[in-house]
């Protein structure tokens, strides 16, 4: 559905009126006179039902569902404007970046989402092949797929690029009150562009975005409001519908399964696992191995206090207070200048007396670079070690290699250090 011109170029909230409930009642009351003028100059089509309940206000502001108005809206339309115009000026074609999607090789963390094959038909017919991970997965990783073939200064790149850095707003899971101002320019900046280079494509779902400065301020971080979750829980019940193969009664068939399932879960002690998880273990006598030294002043412990017989236990993955850590991920563990971040990267995965110890080095992000929208990065050759849930973020990353040999990591959102 294409927005209504009126709408289409109203890139601000200071630019639109916000229903309140006086004008609200004042609308419904047109309607009695003229129900078709009223819907057209008011957009009021019928009453509400839920106005009969006294404790509900029509006007009252909800969050966004982010993964619908993003994910599944304005993401998979941009993709397919861009990947349209770099196909018809022979910048890119669909049969290049299928051959890099095989080419490419996703990290440890990414590969679940990794993107499906494209199709041509599809993109002339209005979609977007994948889920809402996928196309997201896809959004991310366009630059490394095929940004060696668009040039540094195309102005449709330029404006993906824009929208990159909005979703890196709005998917924070901390958002700054101070940056939501930007975030208005931005998106205002976004939207006038977007009709400009795809006129007649303008729909709701990029309407919506105009309202998101407000609402994060006013229902904080809209990642923690989305509905993925609601969407994964929902799966359970469709995958066991197709299971069952058994219709007489599905309602019952499917509550019934799924109490027997909360049971089940709910009988172990640990019902909310809070303890941690392990796999990958092996046992290596601590004397052998050349982490020694920065193990026992993690601990605190002077050689002459060890054992002869002394070991650790060495691990690929370890999951803490829901938190996964595996050897190899990347995790963010400061972040200088404001927006500068640094990097962890676990190479070990060990306990020791009962303590959880990551070891690995750090990572310095050396500058950003804005046609990747990645921070190409440098690691320090000293070994560290990281606690358990000392990081910034508990997002996992991965780095990708370009082919210059430099290293290059794109964080999902932007990052702040929070004090703790």
């Amino acid at each position: 559905m294409i927005l209504h011109e009126e709408i289409s170029d109203k890139y601000s909230e200071d630019d639109l009126i916000i229903r309140a409930s006086d004008a609200h009642r004042s609308h419904l009351h047109s309607r009695e006179v003229n129900a078709e003028v009223a819907s057209i100059a008011y957009g009021v089509v019928a009453e509400c039902t839920f106005e009969q309940l006294p404790y509900f206000d029509t006007t009252t502001s909800f969050p966004p569902d982010v993964m619908h108005d993003i994910l599944e809206g304005v993401i998979p339309l941009l993709l397919r404007q861009l990947l349209l115009t770099l196909h018809s000026r022979q910048i890119v074609s669909v049969q290049n970046i299928n051959t890099e999607l095989d080419l490419f090789s996703f990290g440890q963390n990414d590969k679940k989402g990794k993107p499906v094959k494209l199709s041509l038909k599809h993109l002339n017919a209005g979609t977007f092949p994948g889920t809402a991970i996928q196309k997201w997965c896809m959004f991310n990783f366009l630059p490394f797929l095929i940004g060696h073939f668009v040039p540094t200064e195309d102005e449709h790149w330029q404006h993906y690029l824009l929208f990159r850095e909005i979703v890196d707003f709005v998917m924070s899971p901390v958002v700054k009150k101070s940056s939501l101002s930007h975030l208005q320019i931005l998106i205002g900046e976004f939207l006038s562009e977007f009709n400009r280079l795809y006129p007649g494509n303008f729909i709701p779902k990029l309407h919506y975005l105009v309202h998101y400065p407000r609402l994060l301020a006013e229902f904080g971080p809209l990642r923690s409001l989305w509905c993925l979750r609601f969407e994964g829980k929902h799966q359970y019940f469709k995958r066991l519908a197709r299971n069952v193969c058994n219709f007489r009664n599905i309602c019952f068939t499917l509550a019934k399964r799924h109490q027997q399932r909360q049971c089940w879960d709910f009988c172990c002690a640990d019902a909310l696992h809070q303890s941690y998880e392990q796999e990958g273990s092996c046992v290596v006598q601590l004397s052998s191995t050349s982490l020694k030294d920065i193990i026992l002043e993690k601990c605190n412990i002077q050689a002459s206090e060890l054992e002869a017989d002394e070991t650790i236990l060495k691990v690929k993955k370890l999951t803490v207070d829901h938190v996964k850590y595996e050897v190899k991920d990347y995790f963010i563990v400061d972040v200088v200048h404001e927006d500068l971040p640094i990097f962890f990267k676990i190479l070990h995965i060990i306990q020791f007396r009962c303590t959880w110890i990551l070891c690995g080095k750090l990572y310095f992000g050396l500058e950003f670079n804005s046609h990747l929208h990645a921070f190409k990065i440098e690691a320090l050759h000293e070994w560290c070690t990281l606690t358990a849930g000392n990081e910034v973020d508990y997002h996992a990353l991965d780095a990708y290699e370009d082919s210059d040999g430099c290293l290059y990591i794109a964080p999902h959102h932007t990052v702040y250090k929070v004090k703790k």
